[in-house]
């Protein structure tokens, strides 16, 4: 009730000196507190009457504090003192719907001791801006050139320093910044308030193709092609963000994921073809999250079968998401599938393998008694520890088991969803397989039950069976040629949970045979 009261007085008090604030005419000026919306239309406080302008002149001061939410319907002049403030928590936020004129301060929060991807939100940015925000420091300033920098390329190619402080940053294009401290950078000039064209793509080839740009807005930018038109014309459906306190891209399709992209901050696009470009949608603008990305993986779709593999070394992380759905395909689904960005060398690197290396893997579905194998390769930030964390909040109805090549482990996620060993950087990247395989349901029959509680399915020159056999009980096992002669014979004991075949000099058609008690599967597959 008293926060309600005091809104309400608020209210009263803005109405009552609206016209004497709008105009800046002896005000004082304005704060928008932390939380408090204002809006000169529709909103929870009125600055002005239906879509008035906001004019500041010379002796007016506006001030959005940290998280303050303001949305602008008619023009906005500015000859006064506007600010736009950041702190680690967050940032005010600024919407103008309709022009804007005069110099307007904005401020972006990076952290300190790494990497801050950012971009200017106001003319009249120099590196200076940046490299002097504290000058008893150090500080360092890049920029990446697409022609120079392959996908993943983890030694440095494409990245440039910038020294000379009066080198211009334009708007809208991306830039990595390290300050030894936490900054409070302060951009000044003027601002956007409409559709934002970006200029500098460039497309040099299959195996290139990444640009850095950024949010160019005073506010937040949601990433959704398939809500908010971007107009995107030969560039991917999918943005890549680095996280500084992990050391990895985290990447977002926006077929399957959504996300607000922070005011200032810089990201990755994917131009695919010649003459690529993309505009950035001014009905993208929201008063959503204004921090940069802290470890955020963004909004996950909802109605997706999918899981989500997480890799942990070396106080970092990194992750995967593997998705089965009916418009799933084997080929690689721009906006569905997003290739992996690889991230600092001292960072765990985890990744699906198809034709492309990917941090998404959008399949098809599996129909019931199906089964498939997807190579999940890794690269330890460190020797040592490593573990691998399976999220089965939003997996349903497919079984899964880790194989791990190195060791002949095979574990069963559905029962165990973390595999904890020993890894290092020598290791082959191509060290693990996830097999899955749906359960055929809606049989009672005991014996047919127990058929289908037997999975057959080959990868590569191996035979994978999977019988669950329990109390003390067998299964024989025998794998014979098309033409019926005997190839390998095993047994599967007590507690395996799948039994691993290798036919090393074999490739063709075999037909495997399980006798379980009574209970007798086969099936023909195909190895090489």
């Amino acid at each position: 009730k008293i926060e309600l009261m005091k809104k309400i007085l608020l209210f009263i008090w803005i109405i009552l000196l609206s016209s004497r604030l709008v105009s800046g005419q002896g005000a004082g000026g304005m704060i928008i507190e932390s939380n408090t919306y204002v809006t000169v239309q529709n909103g929870y406080l009125y600055v002005g009457h239906y879509g008035n302008p906001l004019d500041l002149d010379n002796s007016g001061t506006f001030t959005i504090e940290i998280n303050g939410k303001v949305t602008v319907y008619g023009d906005t002049d500015n000859s006064g003192d506007f600010l736009i403030k950041s702190e680690s928590s967050g940032s005010g936020s600024f919407i103008p719907k309709n022009t804007v004129t005069g110099n307007i301060k904005v401020q972006r929060y990076v952290t300190g001791g790494r990497w801050n991807m950012i971009t200017p939100v106001t003319s009249n940015v120099t590196a200076g801006t940046l490299m002097d925000t504290d000058p008893s420091t150090d500080s360092w300033l890049t920029y990446f050139v697409e022609s120079d920098g392959a996908q993943g390329d983890t030694a440095g190619a494409g990245w440039y320093y910038i020294v000379p402080p009066s080198t211009p940053l334009d708007v809208g294009k991306g830039y990595c910044y390290w300050p030894t401290n936490n900054e409070t950078p302060e951009f000044e000039g003027n601002v956007n308030s409409s559709d934002f064209p970006y200029t500098t793509l460039s497309y040099s080839g299959p195996n290139y193709g990444f640009n850095l740009v950024g949010n160019p807005y005073t506010s937040a930018l949601t990433w959704d092609t398939l809500g908010v038109k971007w107009n995107l014309n030969n560039v991917d459906n999918t943005i890549w963000i680095y996280d500084g306190s992990t050391g990895n891209y985290n990447s977002y399709p926006s077929g399957v994921a959504q996300y607000n992209i922070a005011l200032g901050q810089g990201f990755f696009v994917r131009a695919t073809g010649n003459n690529p470009s993309m505009t950035a949608p001014e009905t993208g603008r929201n008063h959503g999250s204004s921090s940069f990305v802290k470890g955020d993986k963004g909004n996950r779709r909802e109605g997706f079968n999918y899981l989500a593999v997480k890799a942990l070394n070396n106080g970092s992380e990194d992750n995967v998401y593997i998705y089965f759905d009916d418009n799933g395909t084997d080929d690689y689904d721009p906006g569905f599938d997003a290739l992996k960005m690889f991230g600092s060398s001292a960072a765990p690197q985890l990744f699906a393998q198809e034709e492309k290396s990917q941090s998404y893997d959008f399949l098809p579905n599996l129909n019931e008694g199906d089964s498939r194998t997807v190579n999940l390769n890794y690269i330890p930030g460190a020797t040592g520890q490593q573990k691998l964390i399976f999220d089965l909040g939003n997996f349903h109805d497919i079984d899964v088991v880790l194989e791990d090549t190195k060791t002949g482990t095979l574990q069963n996620i559905n029962e165990n969803n973390v595999y904890e060993f020993t890894g290092s950087k020598a290791d082959n990247p191509a060290r693990f397989l996830l097999h899955f395989s749906r359960n055929i349901t809606g049989i009672n029959d005991n014996n047919h039950s127990e058929n289908n509680s037997i999975k057959i399915y080959s990868y590569a020159n191996n035979v994978y069976v999977k019988s669950n056999v329990k109390n003390n009980n067998k299964a024989q096992v025998n794998i014979y040629d098309l033409t019926g002669k005997k190839l390998l014979s095993s047994t599967v004991n007590n507690g395996e949970t799948i039994k691993k075949l290798t036919l090393p000099d074999y490739r063709g058609y075999v037909v495997v045979r399980v006798i379980k008690g009574p209970t007798v599967k086969t099936e023909k597959v195909f190895v090489h």
